[in-house]
């Protein structure tokens, strides 16, 4: 019995290192339902670089999202795209992208009207309720 579990712990371990701060999405990803962002961490174990871009809301005039944190995010370390917050009417807090430290493109915000802070957000300029962030 011994022998046949070492193999299994060997592959188990083997396996389980990829899976420790990759790079996934390479195509991006649109959430629009606080489901979607509360089950990321399950759905994509260990991923902590998105390698597209990132819309949050309703990005494209699609119906209305029901978010209202982004705490399943926390994983998150990098944004190889755009990332886009819109039409998040029950949104308050970003908090849940504190660990970002790499943007590699634009940030925009738009329609989230119940969004009391952009803590730790860096600069950036707002024009008419949009808060734009320029990576140049």
């Amino acid at each position: 019995m011994k022998n046949s579990i070492q193999p299994f712990v060997l592959f188990m371990l083997v396996f389980q290192f990829p899976l420790v701060g990759q790079m996934c999405l390479p195509e991006g990803i649109h959430f629009t339902r606080q489901s979607q962002i509360d089950s990321f961490s399950i759905l994509y174990p260990g991923c902590t670089e998105i390698g597209g871009d990132v819309c949050i809301g309703a990005c494209q005039g699609e119906e209305d999202s029901d978010i209202t944190n982004l705490d399943g995010l926390m994983p998150l370390t990098s944004i190889k795209g755009k990332l886009n917050i819109s039409n998040n009417y029950l949104l308050t807090s970003i908090e849940g992208l504190q660990n970002l430290s790499i943007l590699e493109d634009d940030v925009k915000l738009k329609g989230n009207y119940k969004l009391s802070s952009l803590k730790g957000s860096g600069p950036g300029s707002v024009d008419e309720g949009i808060f734009y962030y320029s990576i140049e």
